[in-house]
């Protein structure tokens, strides 16, 4: 029989960790001190009691509840910092032992800002208004509804925070981490494009996108490679409706941070690149748009707007063969005096088959005086 990777876990012995109560200044590094005592003693794992700031509205006590969580992201000032956190557990693995972090999935604190910034992922009572979990007298909580599937990515999301900062351990092939596909996966993305090969002239010739990039950004114009206005574009139709929550998750995503480590100016950058790229879109370039008349001209004054298939976010960008140097750097051809125009697009639609699926559209064009 194979051993299953959790099988650790059925030949430990846990010791719950209250780190308040546990020495008397209830810090993370007087509770270090204690580690080589705790491992004598035969313990195997430390399971920590919720470590995460400690909501004030509504508070139980001087102290509060542990089971209060005002952010998912950080540590319990009282006990310390994030840094002070990480550098037990590291000290816990040399030691070889495991690490169990209580998780409070079930309700937040009623100051958490999830509760302004997406009150949808509560139940309510009968009145609409937030409530404590049904049967208890928890009235320093409000009970989460996982019926949201906003929800269900956010929590996943957070509790891969706890498992490697940002919850990604798979890589491109250059070493990055790729983004993170699907959404809320340790999956990779790695480099990919595509390779246009034919005969110009009576010359074999080859170029495109591999490992090797053997195109530059930028349009064929009458001058040869243009970058006017060129970079790369990106819109989705509701970005000024977004949840702080969804931004601030795009936000991680697109920088490839924590979540926890996400800030407002990081968070304004997103928000104005939406704007911008929206305001800017290049239709003249050959970006898609909804031309609602058919007469092949954008006309955003009739209500025509960017986008394609009906798709909930869109990016675009446009290269070319047209440097001799990059395009030799491929596999030692020629430029054919190709533009290839690429336009990728996606759904929000979770349950949906579409949901996790990235369509892409390559338009090539021949710049070039010959045939290939």
């Amino acid at each position: 029989m194979v051993a299953s990777k959790t099988d650790w876990i059925n030949k430990q012995t846990i010791y719950e960790v209250n780190l308040r109560q546990y020495t008397e200044d209830g810090t993370i590094s007087s509770f270090r001190k204690h580690l080589p005592r705790l491992k004598e003693m035969g313990f195997g794992i430390l399971w920590f009691m919720p470590i995460h700031p400690i909501g004030e509205k509504n508070r139980k006590g001087e102290l509060g509840s542990y089971y209060s969580v005002k952010d998912y992201f950080s540590v319990n000032p009282e006990f310390g910092t994030a840094e002070e956190f990480k550098s037990l557990i590291n000290e816990i693995h040399n030691m070889g032992m495991y690490v169990i972090i209580d998780w409070v999935a079930n309700h937040t604190a009623c100051d958490n800002e999830m509760v302004s910034a997406n009150p949808e992922w509560y139940t309510k009572d009968k009145n609409g208004d937030f409530q404590p979990p049904l049967g208890t007298d928890w009235s320093d909580v409000y009970d989460l509804d996982y019926r949201n599937l906003e929800l269900r990515q956010y929590m996943i999301e957070a509790m891969e925070y706890w498992v490697k900062e940002d919850g990604t351990s798979c890589h491109t092939a250059e070493g990055g981490s790729g983004g993170i596909y699907p959404r809320s996966t340790a999956g990779a993305i790695y480099l990919d494009g595509v390779l246009v090969g034919g005969y110009q002239g009576g010359n074999l010739k080859v170029s495109g996108q591999i490992y090797r990039t053997g195109t530059v950004k930028g349009y064929i114009g009458a001058n040869g490679v243009a970058t006017d206005g060129v970079r790369m574009y990106r819109i989705r139709k509701d970005w000024a409706t977004l949840s702080p929550a969804m931004v601030r998750q795009e936000t991680a995503e697109y920088f490839e941070i924590p979540i926890g480590s996400v800030t407002d100016a990081d968070i304004q950058v997103v928000l104005d690149n939406y704007a911008t790229d929206w305001a800017e879109w290049p239709t003249h370039l050959g970006a898609p748009y909804y031309d609602l008349n058919n007469n092949g001209v954008y006309e955003p004054d009739l209500g025509e707007t960017p986008g394609i298939a009906n798709a909930d976010q869109v990016l675009w960008f446009v290269c070319n063969d047209g440097d001799p140097t990059t395009t030799a750097d491929l596999y030692g051809t020629e430029p054919m005096n190709i533009e290839m125009q690429m336009t990728l697009w996606g759904y929000n639609q979770p349950g949906a088959s579409l949901w996790q699926i990235v369509f892409k559209q390559i338009r090539i064009i021949n710049k070039s005086s010959e045939d290939i």
